[in-house]
């Protein structure tokens, strides 16, 4: 999978991930994007993006510039 993550410098580095399956691939505008609910203390949403619908189901969105260390983007952008 290819996704694009935030470097330090305010540029877009496109980035590779490997991942065991892709369920599906669906294109969101920003405006279809709601804030991700905050259910209760034990819940740690700071890796989600937000919620959207999608053929009338709730996806949740992952914000991959958290997920993947920034140690790691950097690196890999110095590479390319």
């Amino acid at each position: 999978m290819v996704v694009e993550a935030k470097l330090a410098s305010a540029r877009v580095a496109p980035m590779g991930l490997a991942v065991d399956r892709v369920e599906e691939v669906a294109h969101i505008a920003s405006t279809d994007i709601e804030p991700t609910p905050h259910p209760g203390a034990d819940f740690d949403g700071s890796c989600l993006l937000g919620l959207a619908k999608v053929k009338s189901q709730v996806k949740l969105l992952l914000d991959i510039d958290r997920v993947v260390a920034a140690e790691m983007i950097e690196s890999v952008a110095r590479a390319a």
